[in-house]
Order: C-alpha cells, then structure tokens, then sequence
C-alpha cells in the first residue's frame, strides 16, 4: 500500500495478529513448514506487555514472530503465556456462533497441497473447499479449524490471477479478518462512524445449487438464508481489513466475554497509526473509550511503542499503535 494516510485513523490497516497458542514449538513448526513463514523474533515479551493486557504483571509471556520476506511490515506473532489458566476463546465454534475473531484470511498458490497438508496435521475443514464467484473474483476457499482453535480462511484465486511470484512460501500472511457479529449494522457503524474506518464492501452472499459453502451450513438453509457482508478498513483497501458477516437470525452462541488474554485463540489485531494520542481523542469525540489507555512498552520487531487498545461491540481486542522513530526495525 502506497500513498499519504488519510482519515480519522491514520493507519494503512491491521499487519499483524496476534495468536495465543498452548504450545509454541508445535506452532512455530507448523507455520514455517506448512505455511513457508519465517521466524523473525524469538524472545520473552516486555513485562510491559501483560500490564498492557490487563492481566498479572507476573506472568511471563514467550513470543515468536513470522514474517514473509515479500510481504515486508506484516507479521503473526505467537504467544505463550505460561503459568496461568487458560480456554479458548471459541471452543468449538461454527460460523454462526458469534464473538471475537473468528478467523484470518490467507492467499494460497495451490489449495489441494496446502489443505492436504493442514489435513495430516489434524486441521479439519468447515466444508471442503469450494469454487465461488465473489465479486470480481472466481476463488475456492476453505476455513479450516486447528490448534487452539484458531480457523484460518485459506483463498486461491482462479481469476482474475495472481501476478506471478506474488505468492512467497505456501501462503501469504493473513490480509484479512472475518468476524461474525450478532448486530451486523450496529457493528458496522461501529467501524465507519466510532472508529472512522472506510467500508469496501457491503453485500449479501448466497450460494448456488446443490449449496456447497464455506461456513459448513447445511445446504438448502445456505441457498435460501442470506448472510450480509460488509468489509472495512481505515483506508477503504482489501488488505489489513476486517470483514464483518451477519447471520442475521443463524446467530449462536456468543463468545465475546472470552475474546481476552490470556485465552487460546485469535487474540488481537494490531494496527499501526500516526499520531495515536490524536486518534485515541478522535475515538473519545465519538463515543469510543479505550479499553485500554495509551501505554507506552517494547514490543519487537518495532522497538518502543505507544499503544491502546478498543473492544468492538463483538468483543474483538483492536489495538493501536504508534512505533516510536528509531527504537526497532520498523519505522
């Protein structure tokens, strides 16, 4: 993404999301095997960070981060929290139970190796994967439950193609969010007008006969239930965007209160912005506090960061944050 930052949210997007997983190794050999991700940071996180999650200052948190060399300034950063109760944030969840992150969205070069692959390390599809018109695009797409429960969406797109070589390693870093929401328009005016993100997208989606889907429902309820869509993003991009679905009465079992650390799961998306402290008084004009404060901590690859977090009216953690110039390795 290029070009100036515009908007209430100075932010290009989310690049990076945050995994809790209950065993760090096992993870870490998944996701550079499988995936083709690389470790970039290997190390104990500040004891800053549990104050800034809201949960004992002693509790010591081991981290690793991936990156993708072609995909510069994006990361998934696995934690470890240690010595401390855990569940998971959505145990057991099906797309129409709602709250917290359901899942994160990866390009993939060839969907029948890489789902195969995930297959023989016990992931298990929603559905299998499925070819779809969406938009301008035609892709097959699955989303697939693994460790912790942590669902990735996996895309290969059939057309328009991908330009050649933009695919590093197996599959991309996630670029995307979906997210199922009991209050689909409360949620989005939420992003648009509280947050002043930009909506890409707002639409329905239904599926053709015999009404094979990715969400696993059964198929005569996915030809004849619309589920409405909408994607937002500070900058109105598909890329470090959240897309918001509606199952409108579909609606299950609400996992929001347990979208915290330290649950097992999809933790967080964090946000790089300019000027935080200016954007966390935008969000207190328009009826938005912190769920928590601007704090200021080491968080690696960035070096020194002043950051603050937001709860969405579905109990996703969205945190913003503004590296401090010359302190990591990341501007």
């Amino acid at each position: 993404m290029s070009g100036s930052i515009e908007g209430p949210c100075r932010s290009r997007g989310w690049n990076e999301a945050v995994f809790s997983v209950s065993d760090l190794d096992a993870a870490e050999r998944l996701y550079t095997e499988v995936a083709g991700w690389a470790v970039a940071h290997r190390g104990m996180a500040d004891p800053g960070q549990a104050r800034a999650w809201q949960i004992n200052t002693g509790i010591p948190i081991d981290e690793i981060v991936l990156a993708n060399a072609r995909e510069p300034g994006r990361y998934v950063r696995l934690v470890r929290f240690n010595d401390v109760p855990q569940k998971q944030i959505r145990s057991s969840g099906r797309f129409w139970d709602v709250g917290g992150i359901s899942n994160v969205s990866c390009r993939v070069a060839d969907m029948a190796a890489t789902f195969g692959a995930l297959q023989s390390r016990g992931w298990v599809g929603h559905h299998d994967p499925v070819t779809y018109q969406f938009g301008p695009f035609t892709v097959i797409e699955v989303a697939a439950t693994g460790h912790d429960g942590i669902v990735f969406s996996l895309v290969e797109r059939l057309e328009p193609k991908l330009a050649p070589g933009a695919l590093a390693g197996h599959f991309t870093l996630p670029f995307n969010s979906p997210q199922i929401v009991a209050d689909f328009e409360g949620s989005r005016r939420f992003y648009v007008d509280t947050l002043g993100f930009r909506e890409v997208i707002n639409t329905e989606i239904t599926w053709q006969p015999p009404g094979a889907n990715v969400f696993g429902l059964p198929y005569k309820l996915a030809m004849e239930t619309p589920v409405k869509v909408s994607i937002v993003q500070p900058q109105g991009v598909m890329e470090g965007s959240i897309e918001l679905f509606g199952p409108g009465e579909l609606a299950g079992r609400d996992f929001g209160a347990e979208a915290r650390p330290p649950n097992l799961g999809l933790l967080m998306l964090r946000f790089p912005v300019e000027d935080l402290d200016g954007y966390v008084e935008w969000l207190a004009q328009h009826g938005a506090t912190p769920h928590v404060p601007p704090t200021d901590l080491v968080v690696a690859p960035y070096g020194r960061v002043r950051t603050a977090a937001v709860l969405s009216p579905n109990g996703s953690w969205l945190e913003f944050y503004e590296a401090i110039p010359g302190t990591g390795s990341e501007p």
